[in-house]
């Protein structure tokens, strides 16, 4: 599976950026996040209206997947996301047992085109992911797109950049891109990116004055 692992402020190795899983790959796909302990996944919204073919389109409804069962147990309209809880079953071979997982699902909706989102959503939506990790043991999460890693890291920066900000970190963000760029050039190509990411970063300046003195 191509991807990339970004540290976060919680935990080590806490983001996977990666790919929406191509047609005939979504089984290794599946088997890699559920061995690595991803079990919440970010998704962005295809332009072409289609949901990740992992995930069944009804309440109640099942969907077999090479040797993955994955129902959809519960659904709700958050807005700017809709959040889904999927029960995962599967047969593991070498344990001789059935093994159930249940996966937190983020399907993104607020990001459908090339225009960014506003601060004040795109915001929201950290903070709900972040509200989600603290409920959880697992904190990982898989974020994946199709636009080869681009709105998926976008918002690993602005997650890790609003937690640096609100714990009273100093954080320079000039350096947060040139290090997430050497890991993947790809989650920032061009000068708009960059610039989205200051204007979100001056958002928080003006949401609170104690931002300002924290950010460089």
């Amino acid at each position: 599976m191509n991807g990339v692992f970004i540290d976060g402020p919680s935990c080590e190795n806490e983001f996977l950026v990666t790919e929406i899983p191509e047609e005939g790959k979504t089984v290794y796909f599946l088997k890699c996040l559920i061995n690595k302990g991803y079990l919440n996944i970010v998704a962005f919204f295809d332009p072409s209206g289609d949901p990740p073919n992992y995930l069944p389109r009804t309440l109640n409804e099942s969907i077999k997947l090479g040797q993955y069962l994955i129902e959809l147990v519960s659904v709700e309209d958050k807005g700017i996301c809709i959040h889904s809880a999927l029960k995962v079953r599967f047969h593991n071979k070498k344990m001789s047992r059935i093994e159930e997982y249940e996966i937190s699902h983020f399907l993104v909706t607020i990001w459908v085109d090339e225009n960014y989102p506003s601060c004040a959503d795109v915001l929201k939506l950290s903070n709900m992911l972040r509200t989600h990790q603290n409920e959880q043991f697992n904190k990982k999460f898989a974020i994946h797109s199709s636009d080869k890693f681009h709105k998926s890291g976008l918002l690993c920066i602005i997650h890790i950049l609003k937690d640096a900000i609100t714990s009273q970190s100093v954080i320079n963000i000039v350096r947060l891109v040139r290090l997430i760029k050497k890991i993947e050039p790809n989650i920032i190509p061009d000068c708009e990116s960059y610039a989205y990411i200051w204007e979100v970063a001056e958002y928080l300046q003006k949401e609170s004055i104690l931002y300002s003195n924290f950010v460089q």
